[in-house]
């Protein structure tokens, strides 16, 4: 009951515009992203992809009071 969207570029945006830019799919990868990032001394944009299934710790903390009203 929403709406799937693919993965959006952000990272594909700025690179015209002279930023240190990445996509990262992956956990152990966003550390090392941040990095590069931090070490290039330009602007940057790191395009993280997350679970669209995952549920937020203030969705989860939510829930019993939303289970409550309903």
């Amino acid at each position: 009951s929403g709406t799937e969207l693919s993965a959006i570029h952000y990272e594909k945006a700025a690179e015209p515009f002279g930023v240190h830019a990445e996509y990262v799919e992956e956990a152990e990868g966003i550390r090392p992203a941040i990095e590069r990032a931090l070490a290039s001394g330009r602007p940057a944009c790191v395009n993280v992809m997350s679970d669209t299934n995952a549920i937020s710790p203030a969705e989860a903390a939510m829930a019993p009071v939303a289970g409550a009203r309903a």
